[in-house]
């Protein structure tokens, strides 16, 4: 027992050296990339404060496979969300002519579902359904910016199965698929009164899907009963 202990605490203190370098050491800030946080989870009550480590029920799968070592039994998780989206463009001087375009914004619905299967204790299988990013604007057809874009939205689906496994009482590693489906569409107007005045305007529509692949790996340390917290990398899709 005693040797469990000190090897835990040399593991704690090696980390906790490692992330405090880390954190001294000065560096550029990147952006992660486009991700929406809010996916009807309940820990958007919390402002996803410790997603990685709550591990409190089946959406875990989403963010972190090693976290469904932490159910005791298989869960099925979904949930709905609506959003209102508010955005608006002041004209102070047009070339073109044109007003504000009114509010672009609307309501977006959102939702996700996620299942964990317990094959044993320490061996769980997962899959989550949920959407990371996408938003769209809706311009008036007499917008001052009409000649730049109209409408556009770009609409994303993702399918992620995954599997956790716990190593030992304090060690848990996840990983799992990542298959995306990313659907765009734009509408710009076309300026027509150049070569014929009086002509209304035209219009181009930019139309594309496409379906992409990643992975996500994830781990899980409980080194004590009170402390838990995890590390997790999703890659480029």
């Amino acid at each position: 027992m005693n040797k469990w202990v000190d090897i835990r605490s040399v593991i704690c203190a090696f980390i906790a050296t490692v992330l405090g370098i880390f954190m001294l050491l000065p560096n550029s800030a990147l952006g992660a990339g486009l991700w929406l946080y809010e996916m009807a989870t309940p820990d958007m009550g919390t402002a996803s404060a410790g997603r990685g480590a709550s591990a409190a029920d089946a959406s875990v799968v989403m963010f972190n496979p090693a976290g469904m070592t932490k159910l005791d039994r298989s869960q099925l998780f979904t949930g709905i969300q609506g959003g209102f989206l508010n955005t608006q463009f002041d004209v102070d001087e047009s070339t073109f002519g044109g007003g504000d375009g009114g509010n672009a914004g609307d309501f977006i619905p959102a939702g996700s579902l996620a299942y964990v299967y317990s094959v044993n204790p320490k061996l769980k299988l997962g899959i989550s359904a949920a959407s990371f990013f996408g938003l769209g604007i809706e311009y008036d057809d007499d917008w001052a910016g009409r000649y730049f874009v109209k409408e556009t939205s770009f609409l994303t689906f993702n399918i992620s199965p995954g599997i956790g496994y716990r190593i030992n009482k304090w060690l848990s590693l996840g990983g799992g698929a990542t298959v995306l489906y990313a659907k765009l569409e734009q509408k710009t107007a076309i300026n027509n009164q150049l070569t014929d005045p009086g002509v209304p305007d035209g219009e181009i529509k930019i139309d594309d899907d496409d379906v992409a692949y990643g992975f996500n790996l994830g781990t899980l340390f409980e080194p004590r009963e009170d402390l838990r917290f995890s590390i997790t990398s999703r890659s480029e899709v």
